[in-house]
């Protein structure tokens, strides 16, 4: 569906170091966004009322669930985590997201269901928080005016596109800017398209991005619960 344009990153660490660091790598992110949050309503003064606890339980849950995905231990604390969840619970959590980062930056998000039923359609709510939460952080930091977002979701997977503006000089381009996100020019560094690349691969997604007219263009797909195991069933059978 997509072509992942990154190039592979040579790391001298084993697989499983990687995969530790970029789970430490999006924990903290999380936390940095639930600090966000209390740090706007500090400076505005305001009181925290019971719509925005509920918010941030929900936050903990959520970060409760990425512990429990990571590790795969039980504990009798982890009670309620999300797993597969339907599109609309996911909805929320890249609406708060988006209120969370984008406090300055005007946002278009359109969300489409195809067919009837794909409501009823599940998607692993670790991966795709982990990836949501990426995603827009990247883009809070590029400082675009604006950004786009456009969620399909049908039977076989949610498809997620987003469009923003870079800040743009007389010597940028395409190329020079694909090589600053990719860190060839060591303009930038980070983890979180490494993550997103790799949570994407792991759940049977793919992700890819490119620039085009100043546009960063981020591309992922994910499939839902019932696309997976119709794949696994596939390769029993074969």
């Amino acid at each position: 569906m997509f072509t992942l344009k990154k190039k592979p990153v040579q790391h001298s660490e084993s697989s499983q170091d990687f995969k530790e660091r970029l789970f430490f790598h999006d924990v903290v992110n999380q936390t940095h966004g639930l600090l966000l949050f209390l740090n706007q309503k500090e400076i505005s003064g305001e009181n925290i009322n019971r719509e925005e606890i509920q918010l941030m339980q929900k936050e903990v849950k959520t970060l409760q669930s990425l512990i429990r995905d990571h590790f795969n231990y039980k504990h009798k604390n982890l009670v309620q985590t999300y797993d597969w969840v339907p599109f609309s619970y996911a909805k929320l959590a890249f609406e708060n997201l988006s209120q969370t980062y984008f406090k300055d930056t005007q946002v278009n998000a359109t969300f489409t269901i195809v067919g009837k039923d794909s409501e009823e359609d599940l998607i692993y709510y670790p991966c795709f928080y982990r990836i949501l939460n990426n995603l827009i952080k990247n883009i809070s930091e590029a400082q675009s005016p604006n950004a786009e977002f456009n969620f399909v979701m049908d039977e076989v997977g949610l498809t997620v596109v987003t469009r923003n503006q870079l800040k743009k000089s007389s010597t940028d381009s395409s190329e020079s800017l694909t090589r600053v996100i990719l860190n060839e020019d060591k303009l930038i560094k980070g983890l979180g398209l490494d993550s997103i690349h790799h949570l994407a691969e792991e759940h049977g997604g793919i992700f890819g991005f490119e620039i085009e007219n100043n546009t960063w263009i981020n591309k992922l797909y994910l499939p839902t619960q019932n696309s997976m195991s119709l794949r696994k069933t596939d390769k029993i059978a074969a």
